[in-house]
């Protein structure tokens, strides 16, 4: 009797299941480090602004994988200032408090968002950047903690993708891990977003997320930094993966990184832009943008 065809469907068989089995532990593993060496270009061109305080500029970063841009919008403190800004209208008495509910949030309307030029013309500001997630598109909503003017907005959201916060109350800001609502008590402006990517000056741990395709995927990211105590820097990204930005932003400026002491990813794909005026009181210049029409619950704005 010819065994050799039982033979044959043996080996077929066992070839599937050890394909199957490095598959299984290849897609089973975390997001993986690559070492980085940047080498940046700076090809602004017209990109920079006339603003006092303000420095826009779009860099071509090298990479030993694919070239990235990346479009930064640096602000000097000591000559401007941060604040959030939220498309939801929160109701007041007539002398002007918030009016809360039980639990001590603020009672707003129910909006339907802003997209940058409404933000940006609402009070003159000088620049607009997009803020964190949104857990609707229609109407436009927010993922996680928001905080104006003192007044809380929206409930924290515990989860991977809003590990972290920025606070600010116009000339400090404060970047780092959400741990409970105590940290946002000191400051009048705080938005939860995430995930980390630098702090203290190191790059953040990213292997922890429950999305390695999130971590992994090339996507147009955005973000802000802290870099120094009086110096902040926001961006956009084209196509890129978490590793690689966290990578740049906390490499040292004489190693052609950014040098930043903290940092968090922002709202990003099609959510993500930026709008900076060329002149203080001109017609602001779209600077980057997914979409300049996507309605935003919220942005970070510069005065």
């Amino acid at each position: 009797m010819n065994h050799q065809p039982k033979i044959i469907l043996l080996a077929g068989l066992g070839l599937l299941v050890l394909v199957g089995s490095l598959w299984m532990k290849t897609s089973n593993q975390q997001p993986k480090e690559e070492a980085h060496d940047f080498l940046a270009k700076d090809f602004s061109n017209d990109f920079h602004s006339e603003l006092d305080g303000i420095e826009t500029k779009k860099l071509s970063i090298n990479t030993e994988a694919k070239p990235f841009d990346i479009t930064l919008t640096e602000v000097d403190l000591t000559k401007r200032s941060l604040s959030l800004i939220s498309s939801q209208a929160f109701l007041t008495t007539e002398s002007g408090e918030p009016i809360t509910s039980d639990s001590g949030e603020a009672v707003f309307t129910y909006g339907s968002g802003n997209n940058l030029n409404e933000f940006i013309q609402s009070a003159n500001f000088a620049a607009v950047h997009s803020g964190g997630y949104l857990s609707s598109i229609q109407p436009a909503y927010p993922l996680g903690y928001i905080k104006v003017r003192t007044v809380t907005l929206n409930k924290p959201h515990k989860t991977w993708i809003t590990d972290g916060f920025i606070c600010t109350d116009g000339k400090k800001i404060v970047i780092d891990a959400y741990k409970n609502e105590a940290q946002f008590e000191p400051w009048p402006d705080c938005l939860q977003s995430g995930p980390l990517l630098v702090q203290n000056n190191s790059k953040a741990t990213l292997n922890n997320t429950n999305d390695p395709k999130f971590v992994n995927g090339k996507h147009k990211r955005s973000f802000i930094c802290l870099a120094q105590d009086n110096q902040v820097f926001m961006g956009i990204t084209s196509e890129i993966d978490l590793f690689t930005l966290a990578s740049f932003l906390s490499k040292p400026k004489n190693e052609n990184g950014l040098g930043c002491k903290d940092a968090i990813a922002l709202t990003g794909g099609n959510t993500a832009g930026m709008l900076v005026r060329t002149t203080e009181h001109g017609t602001p210049r779209l600077i980057e943008s997914g979409n300049l029409n996507v309605l935003l619950p919220n942005a970070i704005a510069v005065k």
